[in-house]
């Protein structure tokens, strides 16, 4: 089931993940929907990507895109942690690397 992602900054996407068990590990579908950059003085592009962080705190990167004014995107990444290991799932900003959105599992 989808679980919600909490804005950790001001940004008008909003996001949910999905997290899939396999064998070789999990396999996570996020959909980010980005509000109106435009109304908010920010209308450029901006790069995105998504992090996994593992029980010891290690981070992974494992999927990047571009959010666009009011588009959705449908990232989906993998990593060989199993489900019960990935302590959360951040959206960021990978040119600033600000964190934007978090879920903590």
């Amino acid at each position: 089931s989808a679980v919600t992602m909490t804005k950790t900054a001001e940004t008008p996407i909003n996001a949910q993940v999905t997290l899939s068990s396999f064998g070789w590990g999990t396999r996570i579908d996020m959909v980010c929907t980005y509000g109106d950059y435009a109304s908010r003085g920010q209308a450029q592009p901006q790069n995105l990507g998504m992090v996994v962080v593992g029980p010891d705190g290690s981070q992974d990167q494992i999927a990047t895109w571009v959010g666009l004014n009011g588009a959705t995107a449908l990232p989906s990444g993998s990593t060989t942690l199993q489900k019960d290991q990935i302590k959360s799932v951040k959206l960021v900003d990978t040119d600033t690397k600000t964190v934007l959105l978090q879920t903590d599992l």
